[in-house]
């Protein structure tokens, strides 16, 4: 309440104020900010704070915003107010350049349509303007609704969310300047006092929208990745010096240039029986002039040189699975021998998105395979692929030889042709869309996984992941992930299956479902006995083992529960029942307090980790009850004053002793055969005392 009233005062003091004095303030805290910040450099940029256009530390052509085209006429105090952002997020957060656009994007399609809508921060220089306190929690919450509806997946939605709150705690920062940039107003999911991720859960529910969900990406298959392989490795290791000579001769040149290298003839008549099985060569017959005739052969060797980076880039990715984007800024320094082993060689790179060095072993053939980028090169700068087909002074664009590299699009493109000159399938068969860079790298996850139980630590370690997730994204679209997962389970319920099928054979089963499986065992027995073409050669074996197919086959089928919980039963329940289990109701009773009981008595949610034990007519007590067993043999201890102390001591903890003793001696008796008293004696079967 105080707050509002003095939010009020602040409004009514601000009214008071003649509108060309409270012009003059706000234009004179806006110099004065402008001028903290005038001449120091951004980080990260190679440009100053006042500069029109911030370029990139790594090339003035290189343009990362430009401020003016941006604000334009009346939007002086925005553009200074998100200058001021982000350069404190550039001091602060070591922002990439992909990152820094990254953070534009999202500002751009939320808060700054947000400010122009409403006409906050606009004005000409001298004219009154409207601060962001303008701006309301309704406001905020609309233009959230809007941006959620349209986002085309959930993960957008929160990294735009996430980057708004970012944002407005920067410039409230900078409020304390100038009071025009404070917000008064409160993002929706801090009013509600939740996390952005459950804010965003239950807001999707009140709007009745659902977020599209996107599919992950999958492996190339077996038909895409084995010939890709082959055709990669038998050019980079059959073809790498003739590859190297072609690329000396077709280096700088262009139409307007003289050539003064071989004739096309000779070099066709030295490189067309190499290469003709790779790629057709030209027919120059019955052509004029030299030049004409060396054009053409000219665009033949540029076309195998394409072919040959594409090769490389396929073998690196097969043995890296680095993304796209690191793979186009590798340098020509990038690989080294280990030093320990013939074989093995080291490959350092810088993680763009996570902005980490690591160090992968790669195998000869990629030593190779940069070797040969290497010798194709076109410039003189670091990059390994500093083009795609033509050398950089071959466009007619603005760009310095030293930054030369290709875009992640080219590589992905340059995959695409590699498979289609040599008619290998490169199109996903689920999605029907080609595949790009990142489906090597889930290729590589899944082979990682086939052949190591150490897969999620090396995933997360070579593909430089920043957090524990993002593994299994990548292997949980793997066929041979999901296989192995599969069997997996499979194994674990025949297993379960086995044990729960011998105890019913022996009748060490006890509580209300064991009970219910023991006679079921009985009947499945008779039924067999029954049989006349099983009843003379049947053996107990056999008998155990057809009801444990019965049982794994409901586990499979995800009829039966059939885990082991902590509290050291077996789950009976079938999962398909719609009814709230004991568990959920004891460890959700807070929050399903406020929901109608009709809608509680259909919330599934099995949570074992708060398992009531026998309490529970689904509970089975089994040989697998060691812990209840070891519970009661230390509670009877308790009884007999085995664990007396300061703490113990308590009539509260006798009590409780006596009382599980009661609940649980009688089921562990039965699958067991000890006896545990609610005096403290343990005894065996046979009446002694233990």
């Amino acid at each position: 309440m105080e707050s509002l009233v003095q939010l009020d005062f602040q409004d009514q003091f601000d009214k008071s104020i003649d509108p060309t004095s409270r012009a003059k303030a706000q234009w004179v805290l806006l110099q004065d900010l402008e001028c903290k910040y005038t001449g120091k450099i951004v980080k990260g940029f190679a440009s100053k704070f006042e500069d029109d256009v911030w370029f990139s530390q790594s090339s003035r052509k290189k343009i990362v915003v430009n401020w003016a085209a941006l604000y334009q006429g009346t939007r002086a105090a925005e553009q200074l107010l998100c200058k001021a952002v982000y350069f404190e997020m550039a001091a602060t957060h070591n922002l990439t350049i992909q990152t820094f656009k990254v953070k534009r994007i999202n500002y751009n399609n939320t808060l700054s349509e947000l400010f122009l809508a409403k006409g906050v921060l606009t004005g000409n220089r001298g004219e009154p303007l409207i601060g962001l306190s303008f701006i309301t929690d309704e406001d905020l919450l609309v233009m959230l609704d809007a941006r959620l509806v349209l986002s085309p997946n959930r993960a957008v939605f929160l990294q735009e969310c996430a980057e708004m709150a970012a944002w407005i705690g920067m410039a409230q920062h900078i409020a304390d300047a100038v009071p025009l940039f404070e917000i008064r107003a409160q993002l929706p999911w801090t009013k509600a006092g939740m996390t952005i991720k459950g804010w965003a859960e239950r807001r999707v529910v009140d709007l009745g929208a659902a977020f599209r969900e996107t599919k992950g990406y999958v492996p190339l298959v077996p038909d895409s990745a084995s010939p890709l392989i082959e055709r990669s490795l038998d050019l980079i290791l059959k073809q790498s010096e003739h590859l190297a000579e072609i690329a000396s001769l077709v280096r700088g040149y262009s139409r307007d240039q003289k050539y003064d290298g071989p004739s096309a003839e000779l070099l066709l008549q030295k490189y067309s029986p190499i290469f003709a099985h790779i790629a057709t060569p030209p027919d120059i017959t019955g052509l004029p002039s030299a030049d004409s005739k060396v054009s053409p052969v000219i665009v033949w060797m540029r076309h195998l040189l394409y072919l040959a980076r594409g090769a490389s880039v396929n073998v690196i990715l097969f043995t890296t699975g680095l993304r796209n984007v690191d793979i186009g800024r590798l340098k020509k320094d990038v690989c080294m021998p280990s030093g320990r082993v013939d074989m093995l060689y080291y490959l350092r790179v810088y993680i763009q998105k996570t902005m980490n060095w690591v160090v992968l072993p790669v195998p000869a053939q990629t030593n190779k395979a940069i070797a040969l980028l290497r010798a194709l090169k076109q410039t003189n700068n670091d990059y390994l692929l500093d083009t795609a087909k033509f050398a950089v002074n071959q466009y007619r664009i603005h760009i310095l030889e030293e930054d030369a590299h290709i875009s992640t699009i080219a590589v992905n493109k340059m995959l695409k042709d590699f498979a289609g000159h040599f008619n290998i399938p490169f199109i996903d068969p689920d999605s029907s869309e080609n595949y790009t860079a990142h489906n090597y790298r889930v290729t590589v996850a899944g082979w990682l996984d086939a052949h190591s139980n150490l897969s999620l630590l090396l995933v997360r370690r070579l593909f430089g992941h920043s957090n524990d997730v993002m593994p299994t994204v990548y292997l949980r679209n793997n066929p041979s992930y999901i296989s192995a997962r599969e069997e997996e389970a499979r194994r674990a319920a025949r297993e379960t299956a086995r044990l729960m099928s011998l105890a019913a054979s022996q009748g060490r089963l006890a509580g209300t479902k064991g009970e219910q499986l023991q006679a079921g065992f009985d009947i499945h027995k008779s039924r067999l006995e029954a049989d006349p073409q099983k009843s003379h050669s049947l053996t107990d074996a056999e008998c155990i083992i057809s009801f444990a197919e019965l049982i794994e086959q409901r586990i499979v089928d995800g009829s039966l529960c059939g885990f082991l919980t902590p509290f050291g039963v077996l789950c009976g329940r079938n999962p398909v029942d719609s009814s709230q289990p004991p568990c959920a109701k004891r460890s959700h009773r807070e929050a399903t307090r406020e929901l109608p009981p009709e809608v509680v008595a259909h919330l599934n949610d099995v949570d074992p980790a708060n398992c009531i034990g026998t309490s529970c007519d689904q509970a089975m007590v089994g040989p697998w009850s060691e812990p209840i067993k070891e519970s009661l043999i230390w509670y009877a201890g308790l009884l007999r004053h085995q664990h007396d102390g300061e703490t113990l001591d308590q009539k509260t903890f006798k009590e409780h002793a006596v009382s599980f003793i009661k609940q649980y001696g009688p089921p562990i008796k039965k699958v067991f055969h000890i006896q545990v008293l609610t005096e403290g004696t343990v005894k065996s079967e046979s009446g002694t005392r233990l």
